[in-house]
């Protein structure tokens, strides 16, 4: 899982309390919800479901306030056939 970045172009404000867009992945991993597993030792599943997550988050952790979501990232048929074309290769 990626980490979450500052989306580029936006002024760094040192506020604490200001919100800050962020962008990043996510994506499905072999491990499951249920797992005590620390997600970095959870191999990415084989075609598993991907996601684009934007939002906003403060860095005032005693405020802890987030707002993100995220939507399934859609493959394009050119992308289906660039994996395919791999696959045989």
């Amino acid at each position: 899982m990626a980490l979450p970045q500052l989306l580029a172009g936006h002024e760094v404000d040192e506020d604490p309390e200001t919100l800050k867009p962020v962008s990043f992945m996510v994506k499905e991993t072999v491990c499951p919800r249920t797992t005590q597993q620390p997600p970095e030792q959870c191999d990415f599943k084989e075609k598993g479901l991907v996601k684009q997550c934007v939002g906003t988050v403060t860095l005032d952790q005693s405020k802890d306030q987030f707002d993100i979501n995220c939507n399934e990232v859609v493959k394009t048929t050119r992308q289906r056939r660039t994996e395919q074309v791999n696959a045989i290769t």
